[in-house]
């Protein structure tokens, strides 16, 4: 006797979805996929020029051509940093390609346009189409599909140029919008990524042979923050009310509750002429006042021993590591000084006559300024060789980290010898400061007088005074 087989499509159909959409997923990745070592490069006229989008998305254009994506490609110090690693690799027999250019010109590495990178100057990078000068342009992040996984160097192959974008560079423009109005300039998609911090990716995470080198996505992967549902977007692209188009040229837009500012907010500043300097720095000291939280704790005068004891807390409220990114060029510090009766009795943090501070790359023995405290990192090349001026994050084989993680404190403690402590008022001042590179990085990258060095911020500040008997005075809570 035969049974009767039936299939039951109560369970197959499902199933049969699951690898259709599989299939259908995994075609549209491979064929919006660009890397160095895909078949065909994208074309550059398949990009439009971020000026293009001025006339219908004013206020998003002003505050793009403001920022640091759109300097990518017209920083010196970028130029500079290319020739040299360019060099050092050339004459490791290794071909760096365009591991500088896939993230401050997505355009040039996605179309393969610039043959020689290692030729690559600011001179003649001028000659180069608008769709590669204006660096990370709004028609390149708006091709998006789909996020990237993170970049991991593999030194043993020389595979340096390992970013992946998902693009789809057409009349087409993807965005955070759900409901976007129809026009008859582009077709606008909503694409629910542009919400997510996956979208920073791959320009914002870094491996070196599955090592750490700079992992701003990662470090806030592991946060708080992403428990709590807060993108980089809360931070670095602020929330706010307005029109996502022209109101007058589209009289039919409607107002939004959140659109998102393309400042791009963050640390780096162009240093050479730009469009809306005063923008950008406005940005920048938003961004730095509300990332740290410096306290003096535990005051002690100690009269019979002349000396006066005091806790400096770092407090990180930051989605990320502070600093984070290129951090082996960043500079954190502290600076702090203590005064008697108006004459400084204890300073640590102070810089010499070319503004530069007393780390390791001054002062290897710490002779000078025995208590200086750095935040950053320390990479390591195969040879041993570390410091900014020697290693580089796509040679470096390790690194030690003297970073502050996301809601974590550093705290220290100090003893001042205090001469005459029983007679005299006192004051602690103690800041914590932060700039971009050193002197010495300009310096070392053959920049002395080209570009201006960067400006110093103040993070956060707290001044105590107090005397003999011990009353304090909070003199500043910002």
């Amino acid at each position: 006797m035969k049974k009767n087989k039936r299939i039951n499509l109560t369970l197959v159909l499902p199933l049969v979805i699951i690898v259709i959409s599989y299939i259908y997923y995994n075609f549209n990745i491979k064929s919006s996929s660009y890397s160095p070592y895909s078949e065909k490069p994208f074309l550059v006229e398949q990009f439009q020029v971020a000026e293009n989008c001025q006339s219908c998305h004013p206020q998003h254009y002003l505050e793009w051509s403001s920022s640091m994506h759109a300097y990518a490609f017209k920083d010196p110090v970028f130029f500079a940093m290319n020739t040299n690693e360019q060099n050092y690799h050339k004459d490791k027999g290794e071909d760096l390609g365009q591991f500088c250019i896939e993230c401050h010109s997505p355009v040039a590495y996605t179309t393969n346009l610039i043959k020689n990178p290692d030729k690559l100057t600011f001179k003649n990078s001028q000659k180069l189409p608008d769709q590669v000068t204006e660096g990370v342009g709004c028609a390149f992040c708006h091709a998006m599909v789909h996020t990237s996984d993170t970049p991991n160097i593999n030194t043993k192959k020389s595979l340096f140029n390992v970013v992946e974008y998902h693009i789809d560079p057409s009349n087409k423009m993807y965005g955070s919008i759900s409901d976007p109005l129809p026009n008859n300039f582009h077709e606008s998609v909503y694409n629910q990524d542009f919400s997510t911090s996956e979208a920073c990716l791959p320009c914002h995470n870094l491996l070196v042979d599955g090592k750490n080198a700079e992992i701003t996505f990662s470090e806030w992967e592991s946060s708080k923050y992403k428990s709590n549902g807060f993108p980089c977007q809360e931070c670095h692209m602020e929330t706010y009310e307005g029109f996502a188009v022209d109101p007058k040229l589209f009289p039919q837009a409607k107002k939004r509750y959140n659109l998102h500012r393309h400042f791009f907010a963050g640390i780096d500043e162009a240093r050479t002429a730009f469009p809306h300097k005063d923008l950008q720095r406005n940005e920048i000291k938003r961004l730095l006042e509300q990332t740290a939280n410096l306290n003096i704790n535990d005051l002690t005068l100690i009269t019979e021993q002349n000396k006066i004891k005091f806790e400096v807390e770092v407090f990180n409220r930051a989605g990320h590591n502070i600093p984070s990114g290129a951090t082996f060029a960043r500079e954190l510090w502290l600076d702090i000084k203590v005064l008697s009766a108006n004459d400084t009795i204890y300073q640590t943090g102070f810089v010499n006559e070319n503004n530069e501070l007393y780390d390791f790359s001054i002062d290897p023995n710490k002779e000078i300024d025995p208590d200086l405290v750095i935040f950053r990192s320390v990479f390591y090349d195969e040879k041993g060789d570390s410091g900014i001026y020697k290693t580089s994050a796509q040679r470096m084989t390790k690194k030690s980290d003297y970073t502050i993680s996301t809601f974590e404190s550093f705290r220290k403690n100090y003893i001042i010898n205090a001469p005459n402590s029983s007679d005299n008022d006192f004051k602690i001042i103690a800041k914590l400061k932060f700039r971009a590179r050193s002197p010495g990085f300009i310096d070392h990258l053959g920049l002395k007088g080209q570009v201006p060095y960067s400006d110093t911020f103040i993070v956060d500040e707290k001044i105590v005074e107090f005397d003999s008997g011990s009353q304090l005075s909070m003199i500043s809570e910002e």
